[in-house]
């Protein structure tokens, strides 16, 4: 699966938390994981759990 935000890099299925109080989840790479959870306009960034 491809990032969601980049479209170049493989990506992990995140819920990416919005500051405000919207989540979504998104498959993120390790680069663009750290920019949004780095900028200020996500609360949280966390895997997704998977069963």
């Amino acid at each position: 699966m491809h990032c969601s935000e980049c479209e170049e890099q493989p990506g992990e299925p995140v819920t990416v938390a919005y500051t405000d109080g919207t989540t979504e989840a998104l498959a993120l790479c390790d680069l663009c994981r750290r920019a949004f959870a780095e900028g200020h306009f996500v609360d949280e960034v966390t895997p997704v759990e998977i069963d």
